[in-house]
């Protein structure tokens, strides 16, 4: 059985279908925040896995793939992917995804459209609970280094601020350029000041 959907399509149309689904599984893995080497090796592999010969740029926002060289001749494509939060039931389904295409126990049509799927999932658990979350989860951190009462106070305080921040952004995406910026003007203000006992 061939492991494309097209059956009875020629070359051309498989390249194409692998070609896609190796752009829609790069650019989830780029939004997923995955190191540029992790996203080409594991598109490579995918490549081989189908015995097709590609060439892999990715960079933190970008991708280049081209199946097929120079001289057997082949199909490019070049795509942006925009700066997003991914929640951790997608990350997980896009993990399992990746490793069936890998073992050619989904055809690459079938992963194109499972991929569009994953990234319409809602997320697990409702926005306070991620929200309580992220506080919980902070404040046990800096309990392993600072358990000071009133530093928890604090940290806990800017936790709970960042944690309405990613849901604000989760919900207005145009946005999240500011995301990255605010911390560091507000770290960059508050760069002179120390917290309790670090005088």
């Amino acid at each position: 059985m061939s492991p494309f959907l097209s059956k009875n399509g020629d070359k051309d149309t498989q390249d194409i279908e692998l070609l896609e689904c190796m752009r829609k599984i790069g650019k989830a893995l780029l939004a997923t925040g995955s190191p540029v080497g992790v996203v080409e090796n594991t598109l490579i592999e995918i490549a081989e896995a189908y015995q097709r010969s590609c060439e892999i740029v990715a960079l933190p926002n970008t991708l280049m793939i081209k199946l097929g060289n120079t001289y057997t001749g082949g199909i490019s494509d070049f795509s942006v992917q925009k700066q997003e939060s991914i929640f951790l039931n997608r990350v997980s389904a896009i993990s399992v995804l990746i490793d069936d295409v890998k073992a050619r126990r989904i055809p690459p049509r079938e992963a194109s459209e499972e991929i569009d799927r994953i990234l319409s999932m809602a997320p697990r658990f409702s926005a306070w609970i991620r929200t309580v979350g992220y506080v919980v989860a902070t404040v046990g951190l800096t309990l392993r280094f600072r358990p000071d009462p009133l530093v928890l106070l604090i940290v806990a305080s800017l936790g709970l601020l960042v944690a309405l921040m990613v849901e604000y952004f989760n919900k207005r995406p145009r946005y999240n350029l500011l995301f990255s910026l605010l911390p560091r003007q507000f770290w960059s203000q508050r760069s002179s000041s120390t917290l309790p006992g670090e005088a």
